[in-house]
């Protein structure tokens, strides 16, 4: 855990994220909830399903579904309207929101940022947000990506302990009676000496 930690600490100092401490926080809260959102919905699907081959497959199409549901390599705006209420599924979604409102939110671009021409078309962090259509709020987000992952582990849990093998278990009465009639002489090692 310390060394993740530590990476992620050198991922804010080098890629010259917001460097106040209350977004480093929630930065590593975002990043620590999504990494244990995916390893419940991992053990779910594992536990839902008997052959671990099956599993994989499953799991590694319905991520598929999710990172492109998930704001990554599309904006939430441009998914057609049809499917458009699958990126609500997505539990990637809410810490990629998550993590761009924590950036984004009251950052103002300098003028670095400027075009040839001197203009700046976005000037702010809320513009880019807006522009990659991400609406919502941090508190939220993190909330929603902590009661998945709470609801994923308990189902989890109780495909788990359904999906144990059952064993018929021996009456009492049947267990003593067998070990009455046993004799030495049924007992093959103790009959050959």
């Amino acid at each position: 855990m310390c060394l993740s930690n530590h990476s992620r600490l050198h991922h804010v100092l080098l890629c010259r994220l917001q460097k106040e401490a209350a977004n480093f926080i929630l930065f590593l809260l975002t990043a620590i909830l999504g990494g244990f959102t995916g390893e419940s919905f991992g053990v779910l699907s594992g536990g839902l399903m008997n052959n671990p081959t099956v599993s994989a497959v499953c799991l590694i199409a319905t991520i598929l579904i999710m990172i492109l549901f998930g704001g990554f390599y599309s904006n939430l705006d441009s998914i057609p309207a049809g499917i458009r209420w699958l990126q609500h599924l997505s539990f990637i979604r809410y810490g990629y929101v998550a993590m761009m409102e924590l950036e984004f939110d009251g950052l103002t671009f300098g003028p670095a940022e400027e075009l040839p021409d001197g203009s700046c078309p976005i000037s702010t962090g809320q513009q880019r947000l807006e522009l990659l259509g991400v609406t919502g709020t941090i508190a939220s987000d993190i909330l929603i990506l902590a009661l998945v992952g709470v609801v994923f582990r308990f189902l989890a849990y109780w495909a788990l302990r359904f999906s144990r093998p059952r064993f018929k278990g021996l009456l009492l009465n049947q267990a003593c009676e067998s070990e009455s009639n046993i004799e030495l002489a049924d007992i093959p090692a103790v009959a050959a000496s």
